[in-house]
């Protein structure tokens, strides 16, 4: 397992804004799977804060000639949902139905991805 990466006091106080930016973006979602009760997985083109934030903490979130960000979001609780930054073609749709939403999600899920959720859902029983 590699070190922690080092942030300067500058890429800190750049990734707390962020963190502010895509929480109005989360906060969105949450509304998406309010109107939508049987939706648990959604399928939006990212923002540039979601972008960002990785590019920050030293991912490479370069894409290819004619391709776009997208977030695939699993609904879990009210309160939780998880949210996967995943590459598709530039002119791709977003208004898919919950199977296709489903489908792109569990293409990019990862067993870390999986880890991630078990530990949100168990801390979120722990809670109740």
């Amino acid at each position: 397992m590699s070190a922690p990466m080092k942030l300067t006091r500058a890429q800190r106080r750049r990734i707390e804004k962020l963190a502010e930016r895509i929480d109005r973006v989360s906060k969105a979602d949450r509304k998406f799977f309010q109107r939508f009760p049987l939706r648990r997985h959604r399928v939006r083109v990212a923002s540039q804060a979601e972008i960002e934030q990785p590019r920050l903490l030293g991912e490479d979130v370069s894409l290819p000639t004619g391709k776009q960000h997208f977030v695939a979001i699993r609904y879990l609780t009210p309160d939780m949902r998880l949210r996967l930054l995943v590459v598709g073609p530039q002119d791709a749709d977003t208004d898919l139905s919950e199977s296709e939403a489903r489908r792109i999600f569990e293409l990019n899920e990862t067993e870390a991805v999986r880890q991630v959720q078990a530990a949100m859902l168990e801390a979120a029983g722990a809670k109740k």
